[in-house]
C-alpha cells in the first residue's frame, strides 16, 4: 500500500464515515487481518476493503512527465519563455499535451501563479 499498488478504505471510527486510507497513513497504523481493522496511536479503522489501485490515467501520466520534463529545464537553468518552452515539451513529449495539461504542469514546477506578477 505505501508503493500506490493498492488501495485501502475503512470505516473511520471517529466519525463512523468510510473513507480511503492513505499510503502515508499506513506507516502509523497497525493491520489486523483477523479481526479487519486497523489502529494506529492517532487513528481507527474497522470493516477495511483493500484492492488493487487504479492505473493511472493518460492525463495524470502526461502531467507528471511533463512536471518532471519542466524541472529538468528548470534545473538546466535555461531561462526560455513559457511559450517556447511549451512549444520544446510537445516536440518531447507528443502533441497530445495540451494547454490546460502544460499549464497545469507548469504551475507545479515553477510554482507560480498565472497572469502578471503583482507590483508591490
Amino acid at each position: 500500500m505505501n508503493a500506490g499498488r493498492l488501495m485501502a478504505t475503512g470505516v473511520d471510527k471517529k466519525t463512523g464515515e468510510r473513507k480511503a486510507i492513505s499510503a502515508s497513513e499506513w506507516v502509523n497504523v497497525w493491520p489486523m487481518f483477523a479481526t479487519n481493522r486497523a489502529v494506529g496511536p492517532n487513528s481507527a479503522y474497522f470493516a477495511i476493503e483493500i484492492f488493487e489501485a487504479p492505473p493511472e490515467t493518460t492525463r495524470e501520466k502526461l502531467i507528471s512527465d511533463c512536471i518532471a520534463w519542466l524541472k529538468g529545464q528548470r534545473a538546466a537553468d535555461t531561462h526560455l519563455k513559457r511559450t517556447a518552452l511549451h512549444t520544446d515539451a510537445r516536440r518531447t513529449l507528443g502533441n497530445t499535451l495540451t494547454h490546460s495539461i502544460f499549464d497545469a504542469a507548469y504551475r507545479s514546477a515553477f510554482e507560480r501563479r498565472r497572469g502578471r506578477p503583482k507590483k508591490n
